[in-house]
């Protein structure tokens, strides 16, 4: 099977995950029924708790699946954002909505940044900086300090 033919199988299991979503996000947020003694209350409340919980992944897993659905529509699905190369088709098919190849993920990871939050060329920046502080460089002897 081709890569275009297994990202259109991809984009179809989004499609099909975004419908799965959009059902149990409006199960997840409709009302309680509040009828009963305060025992009943008291655990639709918590049950209302869980279920907003819920919604809100469910939220953010569907705020992914629609960027990654613009993607293909923009021609760029399956395409770093930080380094900008093809991310493999085994990480799409483990986590289809991933924005970030494994070495940009790691990269975020070890510098603290989450996804929404990365800057590129703060970044990028500092991979620059930590190269520089690497490399050698010439020195004379005035520098250098002898205790």
């Amino acid at each position: 099977m081709t890569r275009i033919e297994r990202l259109e199988r991809l984009r179809q299991k989004l499609i099909a995950r975004r419908e799965e979503l959009r059902s149990m996000i409006s199960n997840e947020l409709s009302t309680n029924d509040s009828s009963g003694d305060e025992v009943d209350a008291a655990m639709g409340t918590s049950m209302a708790e869980i279920g907003t919980t819920l919604a809100s992944h469910h939220t953010e897993e569907y705020r992914e699946i629609e960027i990654a659905l613009k993607k293909f529509r923009d021609g760029r699905f399956g395409i770093c954002e930080m380094i900008g190369s093809p991310i493999p088709i085994a990480r799409l098919e483990a986590l289809p909505f991933t924005r970030y190849s494994v070495e940009a993920q790691r990269m975020i990871e070890s510098q603290g940044h989450l996804g929404d939050d990365f800057d590129q060329d703060a970044s990028w920046a500092r991979a620059i900086d930590q190269e520089r502080s690497f490399a050698e460089r010439d020195m004379s002897l005035s520098e250098i300090d002898i205790d």
